[in-house]
């Protein structure tokens, strides 16, 4: 742990009063969330203002949100801190208001969100707040048997709370519910010949029909093709299925129903630990079948608003790179805004990911050690000064008066930038997230 961390935002601002804002009864409501501590303001006319307020995250809509920063940045922090105060607001039975799911947690970090904050991080909790684990649920993709056959054991940290030796539960992909394009997409279309790319779509439709499909059924459905297909063909086809039949990808007894999760109040993330060791593109079918799956959910009103944190987005959305979940995540981004369907991206700089993440987004929030041309760049790509040149002048200005572990949270569309100091999480954190 860093006790830097504790001095700089316990004794220097987390002593101020809140006065009259903080004691308010509601402190999370329907599109306006509490995250932290106004210190600074520049907007308008790059007039300065200092504050002495909470800093509310506001939206009646859908949104688009870019967090940028450096390994040990301090980025998983944030997220926690929004994503358990997004939680905090509730619907009249009681549930979550918003339904909060984790598709690509690296690092396998967020299961320890079900146990409460630290007892030496809660005086940086608002008035009245207290520790409060969440309803999350983590899943291992069973295709990452392949590396790692058992699932993962619990952090030292978390060990003196539980009596579970994992807190991870595998999750398979129905192959039965998978549309046409996912379901080829495992095969590597690039590699099939046109015969085998209509074999494929025959396949698919005759795996819908059957009842309780197991991926052991696959040979089968291909012997039942029609004659007109050569008995060759049908070999080399099941060739193809072979890897991915040994690929576990596709377990009956752990299918899962993700919405039925999620409308029980719980929090989802997917463990995706080791998934660069993956040349097949399992790990972005993945993402491709449960992001499609939670947009149906929304436009038959299944599901209320849904926020989705897409941490490492760069790895999945590439700015040189076109994987499979690309294209899927950028027309969702687009498209499924109407839907109520939020995305929170994640990465490690600007260089990497696609353009297109940098443009939909609205609000950008930076950590104070970014660099100055990064932020001067953004700065001046938004119009909040007139020329490039400017905009670096302001960020080294603005710089000056961010302190270690503070933000910066650029609006885009109001042209101002703000100066945080995020409260803590309500849930637990590993000591790896501090600094």
């Amino acid at each position: 742990m860093d006790k830097r961390l504790i001095d700089t935002i316990g004794n220097s601002y987390f002593k101020k009063s809140f006065q009259e804002e903080e004691n308010k009864e509601v402190k999370y409501r329907k599109g306006k969330v509490a995250i932290g501590y106004l210190k600074y303001q520049i907007g308008g006319n790059n007039q300065t203002q200092l504050t002495d307020s909470i800093f509310y995250l506001e939206f009646t809509d859908a949104v688009r949100w870019l967090f940028l920063g450096m390994p040990n940045s301090g980025k998983t922090w944030l997220l926690r801190v929004i994503a358990d105060r997004l939680n905090k607001v509730k619907k009249k039975d009681g549930n979550p208001f918003y339904h909060i799911i984790f598709p690509s947690d690296i690092k396998n970090e967020f299961y320890t969100s079900r146990f409460p904050l630290q007892k030496q991080y809660q005086k940086f909790l608002m008035k009245d707040e207290k520790p409060e684990g969440m309803k999350i649920i983590t899943f291992r993709p069973t295709f990452f048997k392949s590396v790692e056959e058992k699932l993962p054991v619990l952090d030292r940290a978390i060990k003196r709370y539980t009596k579970h030796k994992h807190l991870n539960y595998w999750y398979s992909i129905n192959l039965s519910k998978m549309s046409q394009k996912d379901f080829i997409m495992l095969l590597n279309p690039k590699r099939l010949s046109e015969i085998h790319k209509t074999m494929a779509e025959l396949l698919h439709n005759r795996i819908k029909k059957i009842k309780d499909f197991k991926q052991e059924d696959i040979n089968d459905a291909i012997d039942s093709l029609p004659e007109t297909f050569p008995s060759n063909a049908k070999q080399s086809l099941k060739d193809k299925f072979l890897p991915l039949i040994e690929s576990n990808i596709s377990e009956t007894k752990y299918y899962r129903n993700l919405i039925s999760l999620l409308r029980q109040g719980n929090q989802i993330s997917f463990n995706m630990r080791f998934f660069e060791k993956f040349t097949s593109p399992y790990p972005e079918t993945l993402l491709n079948v449960v992001l499609g799956e939670i947009a149906l959910a929304r436009k038959t009103k299944q599901l209320n608003p849904v926020f989705i944190l897409l941490d490492e987005s760069a790895r999945f959305l590439p700015k040189d790179r076109n994987p499979s979940c690309k294209l899927t995540i950028l027309e969702s981004s687009q498209i499924d805004r109407r839907e109520g369907i939020s995305y929170l991206f994640v990465a490690q700089s600007l260089d990497n990911i696609a353009p297109q993440v940098i443009s939909d987004s609205s609000l950008y929030f930076i950590p104070q050690n970014i660099d100055a041309k990064t932020l001067g760049h953004l700065i001046s790509l938004f119009g909040i000064t007139a020329t490039p040149q400017a905009g670096r002048i302001m960020a080294n200005r603005i710089k000056k008066r961010a302190k270690e572990h503070e933000w910066f949270v650029i609006n885009k569309e109001k042209k101002i930038i703000s100066i945080i100091k995020p409260f803590a999480p309500l849930s637990h954190q590993l000591d790896s997230e501090m600094t």
